[in-house]
């Protein structure tokens, strides 16, 4: 909102909004996506519903669109494409989870 409100020529041109780790997401597999732990701290989401609030979201003057699909912490959320596996070393189609906390993390790392 800081954006919005002093530099409404960059918020003009968002696309997407999206927190580091799911850029990251983003670049590995394609999708826009957040998990639900980092989607509540973003103050955007209805926590009880596990969903974006439309009324905040509105309230904003943001677009939905603008947020990445919601999933829960052990989900996954998309795949290694082609392209990322040929500039990290990861293997193509490797499932990508969100992950919560560092022992949720452990526990999604140890079951792929």
């Amino acid at each position: 909102m800081w954006v919005k409100n002093n530099e409404p020529e960059i918020f003009e041109k968002i696309y997407k909004i999206l927190l580091p780790k799911d850029y990251i997401r983003y670049k590995l597999t394609g999708e826009f996506a957040t998990e639900v732990s980092d989607a509540s701290g973003m103050q955007f989401m209805d926590i009880p519903g596990r969903k974006w609030s439309d009324e905040v979201i509105s309230k904003l003057g943001l677009d939905k669109s603008m947020l990445g699909e919601l999933y829960e912490s052990q989900e996954v959320s998309g795949k290694v494409n082609k392209y990322a596996a040929s500039l990290t070393g990861l293997k193509e189609g490797t499932p990508v989870v969100g992950g919560a906390g560092a022992r949720q993390q452990e526990l999604s790392v140890m079951e792929l």
